[in-house]
């Protein structure tokens, strides 16, 4: 599959094709690592609970008293907090017990999944070993390249918030500690830098899948691979060993947010793919989005100060009310 991309790999990636407004949860591949973003994405809401007790209560505590640990910087305009920890690398242990036994960390948003425990740090080894990385243990003797970019961050990200699809230039290994994170995540990847600073199609029928990440999960992102994140209400705080780094693509005719091409089997049932032909994915919210046919497979509300939006039924629990 890899091969099949290999021609979208094989050039530069051309910067000038990128959105310059857009503010993801870490920093854009950019020679000037000062350069300032900014973000006009609008929450995509849903009513999806995780296991943790009244999370709205608890994010509303936090955004009144973020965490300035190590002189983190509050919530940026896309509602994502960037704690980056001084741990190397190699410290997965010194960094498991670190978050478990901080209580006072992030309070308001505990209790937080235990990392420390034999049982996960061995998933998060494993998840490490899928990259085709070799072993974690074997990196770090190795003081292997990849580790030596690597870092570890908490990221805390504000429920109900969308990121444009992106590309990182290294490998990822995250831990879900409180939440839930949603991604649309390319069934077809590309192996190397894209060409074009777009959503590469392979032409399968399906191009993408719906992941729930929740609490307690492990998972990771090969090299350059391309995906989707949002939020929904239960918000998300994940540690993460990544470069920090990444390229918006743009997804211009909302390809990944196409019902038909959704790999999950009821999305063709419970979408009308009408209703996001007008997504515009290069670092912006739905707009333009019309009223559907079919009154089952969304439904609309309104906010104060917010048009009428629809959201597919696949993504909310029946009868919940819906901006996207």
């Amino acid at each position: 599959m890899g091969g099949h991309l290999s021609k979208l790999g094989s050039q530069a990636l051309q910067r000038d094709a990128l959105p310059s407004d857009s503010e993801a949860y870490c920093l854009p591949c950019d020679p000037d690592p000062d350069r300032e973003t900014s973000s006009r994405l609008e929450p995509l809401v849903g009513r999806e609970k995780s296991v943790v007790d009244d999370h709205s209560l608890a994010w509303a505590r936090y955004k009144n008293a973020p965490s300035t640990y190590g002189g983190a910087a509050p919530f940026n305009s896309a509602g994502v907090q960037r704690i980056d920890l001084s741990f190397g690398a190699m410290e997965l242990e010194a960094v498991a017990g670190w978050i478990d036994g901080k209580d006072d960390f992030c309070a308001p948003l505990h209790p937080f999944h235990r990392l420390g425990l034999p049982d996960r740090l061995e998933a998060w080894r494993a998840q490490f070993a899928s990259l085709d990385l070799g072993t974690y243990e074997e990196a770090c003797a190795e003081s292997s390249a990849h580790l030596a970019s690597l870092r570890w961050t908490i990221l805390i990200i504000q429920p109900n918030r969308f990121f444009p699809a992106h590309q990182h230039p290294n490998v990822e290994v995250e831990f879900v500690l409180r939440g839930a994170l949603y991604e649309n995540r390319l069934l077809l990847q590309p192996d190397a830098p894209l060409a074009e600073a777009s959503v590469p199609d392979g032409g399968f029928p399906r191009l993408f899948r719906v992941q729930k990440h929740v609490g307690g999960d492990f998972f990771s992102n090969p090299r350059y691979s391309v995906h989707q994140s949002y939020t929904m209400d239960e918000g998300v705080v994940l540690l993460v060993l990544w470069t920090g780094r990444h390229v918006n693509i743009a997804d211009r005719d909302g390809a990944l947010w196409e019902p038909g091409r959704c790999q999950n089997p009821t999305c063709p049932l419970e979408c009308d793919a009408e209703t996001f032909e007008n997504f515009v994915g290069l670092g912006g919210a739905p707009v333009g989005i019309r009223k559907q046919k079919s009154t089952n497979s969304a439904q609309t509300s309104r906010l104060p100060g917010e048009g009428t939006r629809l959201v597919p039924s696949w993504l909310k629990d029946e009868g919940t009310r819906t901006i996207g």
